[in-house]
This record gives C-alpha cells, sequence and structure tokens, in this order.
C-alpha cells in the first residue's frame, strides 16, 4: 500500500500540474508524444515555484528546515495546480485533450527502455559521498546555502542552478520522507537517473518536430 501511495504521488509530481498547463498552451491537435513530454516538462517547471511557496510556507527557522517536508511539500504543489485549473476554467472555452489517435512511437519506447537499463541497474555501486550528498543535503530540506539556512527563499542556490534542486526535493521526499540520513544511495542519484529519461523524451520530441518534417511545425505551438 505504501509503494502504491509513493508511485501515485511520482505520477502526480511529474505529470498532473503540468497536464493543465499544456492544456492551455498546446492546441487541441497534437500528437500524444509531444503532449505527454510538454506536460512532463511543465511539471517538472511548475516544482521551482512550489518549492518557494512551501519555505513560505514552512519559514526559514532552523527548526522548520529539519522537519518532515512532504506534506508541506505536496500542498504547495496542490495550490498551484489548483491555479492551473482555474486559468483553464476563466481562458479555455473548451476543453484542450490530446488527440489519440497517432501512437507514441515506438523507437522512442525502446529508448526510454534501453536508457533505464543501463541507468536504473546497480544505481547504488559507486559512494554518494561527495558532490551528491552536498547537492541532496540541499534540496532534500530546501537549504539554498553550503550551511543551514533559507536565506533567498529557495529563489537561488548557492552552488547549483535551482531547477535540478527543486526536483531532487519533491522525488526524494516521495521515495523516502523519513529524513536525509535515511537515504540509500541509490535514491540520491534517482532524481538524476528520472531527469535523464525527461531529457531523452525532450529531445526526441522536439528533433522529430523540427528536423522530422518537410515544414517544421514547432512554432505552430506558440503562434496559432
Amino acid at each position: 500500500m505504501e509503494l502504491l501511495v509513493r508511485l501515485v504521488l511520482l505520477f502526480y509530481v511529474i505529470f498532473i500540474p503540468g497536464f493543465f498547463l499544456a492544456r492551455v498552451i498546446l492546441p487541441k491537435k497534437v500528437n500524444v508524444s509531444v503532449w505527454l513530454v510538454a506536460s512532463v516538462v511543465l511539471s517538472l517547471l511548475t516544482l521551482y515555484p512550489a518549492s518557494i511557496l512551501t519555505v513560505f510556507i514552512e519559514g526559514r527557522e532552523n527548526s522548520a528546515i529539519f522537519q518532515p517536508h512532504l506534506p508541506h511539500s505536496m500542498l504547495a504543489l496542490a495550490v498551484i495546480s489548483f491555479g492551473y485549473i482555474l486559468i483553464n476554467l476563466f481562458f479555455r472555452i473548451t476543453p484542450n485533450f490530446p488527440s489519440f489517435k497517432p501512437r507514441i512511437p515506438l523507437a522512442l519506447v525502446l529508448i526510454m527502455i534501453f536508457y533505464s537499463c543501463l541507468v536504473f541497474f546497480n544505481l547504488d555501486w559507486a559512494s554518494v559521498m561527495g558532490d551528491e550528498y552536498d547537492i541532496n543535503y540541499q534540496a532534500y530540506d530546501l537549504i539554498d546555502g553550503v550551511a543551514d539556512g533559507r536565506k533567498s527563499f529557495l529563489l537561488s542556490f548557492n552552488t547549483h542552478p535551482p531547477m535540478i534542486m527543486n526536483v531532487s526535493h519533491y522525488l526524494l521526499q516521495i521515495i523516502n520522507p523519513g529524513g536525509l540520513e535515511t537515504l540509500a544511495d541509490w535514491q540520491f542519484r534517482f532524481p538524476e537517473a528520472m531527469m535523464g529519461i525527461v531529457v531523452l523524451g525532450f529531445t526526441y520530441v522536439l528533433t522529430e518536430e523540427v528536423f522530422g518534417k518537410k515544414q517544421p511545425r514547432l512554432p505552430h505551438y506558440f503562434w496559432r
């Protein structure tokens, strides 16, 4: 049951917020692979404002930093997702669901499976005591510097761009909310492995849309 809850939360974080935003951005008739990748990318981008909102909910005190974050983080993401739903209700007259007639390319599926086998196999082989630990030390508890603190409200981090830190925060909290010291080595690397899948999908779809047709269709998604 616990595993099922974690899988549902992972699906929600990675897909649902971007689904509602993609309905606003993408046209009504769109390839399924474009719609799926766009929903995932937009969801991951949404984790940045959701992390900032989490800090505002929890506060910047040290007592707020080292506490369970999953309820507050999911609440912040739910608030932003609800905002996307309101945008759909007020600015879209008809529902913007994708057309499911086109099939997901077999080549993309095979690439994803091959990549997953290479990356997720033996993910805990090497020690994480180094940069990986430093990055996830900040990401797990939403610490924006090398020392304990939230001086910038997560608008930026001291050593790395914010997106991977925010994605790592949500994924790590879902797979193991018990504290940084309880993370297994493979869990430290799980967010980066998942981001690799997203990058592969995004690159495939972008390449297909720009170079796979006689006339590029990508601008059509933004200037209709």
